[in-house]
């Protein structure tokens, strides 16, 4: 029986997204046990806003999976269709999506796992034009 589990603690990136006098942040865990993955987040302070928030994982392989966290996150659980490759770290994120513009506003990634802010960005905003141009919809409900 093989078990994996990795944590990361998100720290803010953009200003404006936090309740009124706090700081947001969160907290985002994977499980991998016998083939099978489950997502976990915790946000903390994060403020409610008109549009949605969605979680993004860059995994080793440079995979992105993505989990819609609705309007008003705080924790959230699912279990992934396919099994993240983590065992050599990995990143994620919080962007707030409203008008169809993805904003990166919570980010982590683990100490053996390197891709930068800009990166993760690019790669998200390239998934969101991708998924909007084959449904002509909001890709993250």
């Amino acid at each position: 029986m093989e078990f994996t589990k990795k944590v990361l603690v998100l720290k803010e990136i953009e200003k404006g997204y936090a309740l009124p006098g706090k700081k947001p942040s969160g907290i985002i865990r994977i499980e991998i046990e016998n083939g099978t993955a489950e997502f976990h987040s915790s946000l903390i302070n994060v403020a409610f806003k008109k549009g949605e928030y969605v979680a993004f994982i860059l995994d080793g392989k440079r995979r992105l999976y993505s989990f819609g966290l609705g309007k008003r996150p705080s924790s959230f659980s699912r279990t992934f269709t396919a099994v993240p490759d983590v065992k050599n770290g990995f990143c994620a994120g919080v962007c707030y999506i409203e008008n169809g513009i993805p904003l990166l506003v919570l980010y982590s990634a683990t100490d053996d796992f390197s891709c930068d802010i800009a990166d993760f960005k690019k790669k998200i905003t390239d998934k969101y034009i991708k998924i909007r141009k084959e449904e002509d919809v909001e890709p993250f409900p």
